[in-house]
């Protein structure tokens, strides 16, 4: 079982390298932006990038909720911790937020599918460019 784990956590690691390696052969045109964490960064800074923002991808708790500043037709896929049963914080906030997409990847111990991101991320990218008549990414 260790090993299963291990070879997952390597996957869910390599997640922010596989988004851009694939979002940048598939479409000239998506820049991918890694933050960490937001701390430090003045917050117009923080409102003005994510603004301009299509794909949100974050864990749940009060770091997501910058979120809310995602432009009309956006998505934000929230990563849950799962324990005994789903957690989704927050998602009576988000879920009811009417200008942005909410979807929900769930993690064992921090564990998750990175193909399932990837196809909210391909998605959400779509959704974005039929909504403003921009080119669909493969």
């Amino acid at each position: 079982v260790e090993e299963s784990l291990n070879s997952r956590r390597a996957v869910a690691d390599r997640l922010p390298a596989f988004l851009t390696w694939t979002l940048l052969c598939a479409c000239a045109q998506v820049e991918v932006m890694l933050y960490e964490q937001w701390l430090g960064k003045p917050a117009k800074y923080q409102l003005e990038t994510m603004a301009m923002s299509t794909v949100f991808v974050t864990g749940v708790g009060s770091g997501s909720h910058i979120g809310w500043y995602l432009p009309r037709g956006g998505t934000m896929v929230r990563v849950c911790n799962q324990n005994a049963e789903p957690t989704h914080m927050e998602w009576h906030i988000m879920n009811y937020m009417p200008h942005f997409q909410v979807e929900y990847v769930e993690a064992n111990q921090g564990l998750f599918d990175q193909e399932e991101v990837m196809a909210y991320v391909t998605a959400g990218l779509n959704r974005y460019a039929l909504e403003n008549n921009l080119p669909l990414v493969a």
